[in-house]
Order: structure tokens, then C-alpha cells, then sequence
């Protein structure tokens, strides 16, 4: 199985790609602003204080997508243990490993007695 590379690993962009536009609500605005001020917040994006308003809004956008690429690694993982919880094969592989623990655990208990 291949992995798609994360998108927040991609290098920088080169100056001449097409910079999007993206339409901000009033509060998409004030959150903004409080993100801004907020020294706190900005270290959980890795930003610092004075950065420009292009360079914020790119920081949160490349966190936002890295969140989302984790939970959607997360909900497949989580999806694969659920597949492997009901397949036979994979309950009696599971019984044998758990019935080899336990004779080791036996024979070590004999060798140290």
C-alpha cells in the first residue's frame, strides 16, 4: 500500500504559481484577527507576530490541511482494525499467538523455579 505524500511536506512554492483568491466572511475576518494577537494561537500554527496577512492565512491553510490528511489517515487505520476485528482468519491467528504466550509464560516460570 502507498502513501500519499502529506501535503504540508511539499516544498515551498516557487514565486510564479496562481495565487488563489478565497472569499472571507465578517467572522472569518474576526477570527483572524483574534489569531493575529493571539501569541498562543500563532505558535500552535507556527506562526510568529508581524507576518503578513498572505503569510498567515498560507500557515493556517497548510495546518488545516495536515489536520485533515491525519484524520483522514486516522479514520483508514481505524477502518483496517475494524476489518481485521471480524475476519476469521485474523481471530484464529490471534488465538494461536495468544495460546504460544501462554506456554512461554509457562516454561519461564518452570526455568526460574
Amino acid at each position: 500500500m502507498t502513501t500519499p505524500q502529506s501535503i504540508a511536506d511539499d516544498p515551498p512554492p516557487a514565486r510564479d504559481q496562481v495565487r488563489k483568491s478565497v472569499t472571507l466572511t465578517g467572522r472569518d475576518l474576526r477570527d483572524l484577527d483574534v489569531l493575529r494577537r493571539s501569541p498562543t494561537a500563532l505558535a500552535v500554527v507556527g506562526a510568529t507576530e508581524g507576518l503578513t496577512e498572505a503569510a498567515l492565512l498560507h500557515l493556517l491553510l497548510v495546518h488545516s490541511l495536515r489536520q485533515a490528511v491525519e484524520a483522514a489517515e486516522a479514520a483508514g487505520y481505524e477502518a483496517l482494525a475494524a476489518s481485521f476485528q471480524h475476519d476469521p482468519q485474523e481471530r484464529a491467528l490471534r488465538a494461536q499467538l495468544r495460546a504460544r504466550r501462554r506456554v512461554r509464560a509457562d516454561v519461564e516460570e518452570d526455568v526460574e523455579a
